[in-house]
């Protein structure tokens, strides 16, 4: 759900997305097969503007979250399945973690990674 609860985001692994008018109890964007694998994690924006997508397709994508337009594509944004994803407070960063053990910081204006955190998590269970 978004912070002002206007808009819930579903993705699942039909590999559809779709977002939900809260307020008005409809759908008001669906993304047919928005990846090639299931998705995994759901982030909007502080600003509702946007919000990306992770998949077990290794890939994370960008959304206008108003007109409903795909603004960019991450291919190969780890080496396997995307977690979970956080859009940070300034809306300029978009964090990433993966089953590759590493964390990820992308710029949301240039889309190149700022960090990389290698084997930030240990494989022991």
């Amino acid at each position: 759900m978004t912070s002002s609860g206007k808009f819930f985001i579903s993705g699942g692994e039909d590999n559809t997305i779709k977002v939900f008018d809260f307020l008005e109890r409809q759908v008001v964007h669906a993304f047919e097969q928005a990846h090639e694998d299931a998705i995994l994690c759901i982030a909007a924006s502080p600003d509702e503007k946007i919000f990306a997508s992770g998949s077990a397709d290794k890939t994370i994508k960008l959304y206008d979250l108003v007109e409903g337009d795909e603004l960019y594509h991450f291919k190969k944004a780890h080496e396997d399945a995307i977690w979970d994803l956080l859009i940070t407070s300034d809306n300029r960063r978009l964090i990433s973690c993966s089953a590759d053990k590493s964390i990820k910081i992308f710029s949301l204006q240039s889309k190149q990674v700022i960090y990389h955190f290698q084997e930030a998590h240990d494989s022991k269970r």
